[in-house]
């Protein structure tokens, strides 16, 4: 495994542990069409609300290569691709 993989697979498991700990956190990744965007989520199902167990049932496959999060800013469900993340911090 090369170094960078090893490196995405390292933040991969941090910013899983903390949404998995309902931590609220900012990510910052870049969009497919070069703009920068911070995401502030959770998937904490206190602050989804009942729209979790909509996710959860949801029959729409999602790669493991994107991150499905409630946005809390706009309080929608959106996703992000982990090889776009740039940084990510707890809020």
């Amino acid at each position: 495994m090369s170094d960078l993989h090893e490196q995405q697979v390292i933040i991969k498991e941090e910013v899983e542990s903390l949404l998995n700990q309902n931590k609220k956190i900012m990510v910052r990744f870049a969009k497919r069409n070069g703009e920068i965007r911070d995401l502030n989520c959770v998937i904490s199902p206190e602050v989804v609300g009942k729209q979790y167990n909509y996710s959860n049932n949801s029959t729409q496959k999602i790669s493991d290569d994107v991150k499905r999060v409630w946005d809390i800013d706009i309080n929608e469900w959106r996703s992000f691709r982990w090889s776009d993340l740039i940084r990510f911090n707890e809020i």
